[in-house]
């Protein structure tokens, strides 16, 4: 006799979840993109790694997504305890189940945290603009200064221009508002904020206009086509003092300085004892008169790794594939003979640089510059360099398609500062988006 069939409503199939894998989705979310937001700026990850890791985030969101309610309950519940990465997930699932009142509340406690912030601006900055951009209208009139702030800085991901809002926010009260339309008028392009910008960076540090006002309004001068004297100090204040800046300020205060003013800048660095600045300007030039200083800086202890990757980026050689890495080499069995007049480097920030370099190779310095005197000619004389190719128009389309993440931000840089009034290349954004875009 037939057995009769069992017929189930396809609601209720929906409905069925288990707990625990959605737990897991909501960890591995979690996990996932804290892994992406480390890749997008690191010299390991090239646009395809990006796409990868984007891929498996995306997976994981979707298990989420999927369940509806319950999986962003369960995501509640399982990442109760907020930080960049739990907020980014708890940010973006609750944007796509339009539960406003929610949402308002996830980002009201988020703009009282830094790492907060920072998720919420990511998982804004993933999401679709025209899923984002209601919310992004009601952000941008709210009366709290953090709001808006995250409304700024998500529409800069997105490289759209908020209009209005950067030139009535541009004299606000509020610092850390200000800083965020600083960077938003040197990411986007608008030149019609360039006085305000050049003033801003000449203005004094002080309680009211802390240095991240003051360096975001020189980056963005600078950026814009800016070249005086007092923009470019505030860069090079910053490079060469201890903010976490100081790295990124190096990277564009040396490609606005003359070439020989830029080597000057370098040597100076090392001389006073500068030296992550110091190799970071060298790398940036691309200038292989530099090699030399490279390779030293390769045998002291604190920057040995930024130097082999200073190298690469400049030479475009992969360091282990050529076996130009060391085999056994250790942080405590480096060489600090040269490293006397470091003042920037010492014990106390060792587990610091290893948190910031602990992802690189320890370069072999005797078989760098055993390769480097094989093929230098290959490098012209008096000729900037990135990933082994002489910078020009033609050639930095190329190391943005098929460069790692430090070469492809380059390459970014280098083409916003021929293009002042375009909007600055956004490597971090979903690797597909970057792909419809280049």
């Amino acid at each position: 006799m037939p057995v009769a069939p069992i017929f189930i409503d396809p609601s209720a199939i929906s409905a069925l979840y288990n707990q625990r894998v959605l737990e897991i989705h909501a960890q591995e979310a979690a996990t996932a993109w804290m892994l992406r937001d480390a890749a997008c700026t690191r010299s390991s990850h090239a646009l395809d790694d990006l796409a990868e890791r984007d891929e498996r985030l995306v997976a994981h969101l979707a298990g989420l997504s999927i369940a509806g309610v319950r999986g962003l309950q369960i995501a509640r519940d399982t990442l109760s305890l907020l930080g960049a990465d739990e907020t980014f997930v708890l940010t973006l699932l609750t944007l796509w189940s339009g539960t406003t009142a929610e949402l308002d509340a996830l980002l009201g406690a988020a703009a009282n945290d830094d790492e907060q912030q920072r998720g919420a601006i990511a998982a804004l900055a993933w999401a679709d603009f025209a899923q984002a951009e209601p919310l992004l209208l009601r952000l941008a009139a709210a009366p709290q200064p953090a709001l808006r702030s995250i409304a700024v800085s998500a529409y800069a991901a997105h490289r759209r221009d908020p209009g209005q809002l950067l030139r009535d926010a541009i004299f606000d009260p509020d610092q850390a508002l200000r800083a965020a339309v600083y960077r938003a008028a040197g990411q986007l392009g608008r030149r019609d904020l360039f006085p305000a910008l050049v003033n801003a960076a000449s203005t004094p540090a002080g309680p009211e206009h802390g240095e991240a006002c003051r360096y975001f309004a020189a980056w963005a001068a600078a950026r814009l086509g800016d070249r005086s004297k007092a923009v470019l100090q505030t860069l090079a204040d910053v490079a060469c003092g201890d903010s976490p800046l100081n790295l990124a300020a190096t990277d564009l205060l040396v490609r606005c300085l003359d070439r020989e003013q830029a080597q000057a800048f370098c040597e100076e660095a090392k001389d006073n004892g500068h030296l992550r600045v110091a190799v970071r300007a060298a790398g940036s030039l691309g200038a292989p008169e530099l090699v030399p200083l490279l390779v030293a800086m390769m045998q002291v202890q604190h920057t040995a790794r930024l130097a082999g990757e200073a190298f690469a980026t400049l030479t475009g050689v992969d360091m282990d594939l050529l076996d130009l890495v060391a085999e056994d080499q250790q942080p405590h069995e480096r060489d600090d003979d040269n490293d006397d007049n470091n003042n920037d480097d010492n014990d106390d920030n060792l587990e610091e640089i290893e948190e910031l370099d602990g992802h690189l190779p320890w370069p072999d310095a005797q078989q760098v510059w055993d390769f480097w005197v094989a093929n230098s000619a290959r490098f012209a004389a008096q000729t900037r360099h990135l990933m082994g190719l002489p910078i020009s128009a033609a050639n930095l389309p190329v190391v943005l398609a098929q460069g790692n993440q430090l070469q492809r931000a380059a390459a970014a840089l280098e083409l916003s500062l021929r293009a002042p009034t375009e909007p600055l290349f956004e490597i971090r954004a979903p690797a597909p988006r970057q792909r419809e875009v280049g």
